[in-house]
């Protein structure tokens, strides 16, 4: 995982070299990884898992804002600040 503690800032600080493409594949592979670890905690009854969960929907986020012209986060100005910032980098 790119970030191990869930993270969205440390996420794109550590993806924030790398090209359009590869942004896209290493956001998708990491939600997959953050969807499959919070199945795990569901079948081991793990109750808090919160910071996983807005860490995964973060991801689906910036997939959403990369894929998309539609911005899902203008209720929330942190991520599309960070997200747009990501871009304009690349």
């Amino acid at each position: 995982m790119i970030s191990s503690s869930y993270d969205i800032t440390e996420f794109v600080v550590n993806i924030s070299d790398k090209g359009y493409f590869e942004i896209l594949q290493s956001a998708d592979k990491e939600a997959t990884e953050v969807e499959r670890t919070l199945y795990k905690n569901y079948l081991h009854n793990d109750p808090d898992t919160s910071t996983e969960r807005e860490y995964a929907e973060s991801l689906k986020g910036l997939i959403c804002f990369l894929t998309n012209t539609v911005d899902p986060f203008e209720r929330n100005d942190l991520n599309s600040g960070l997200f747009k910032q990501l871009l304009n980098g690349n």
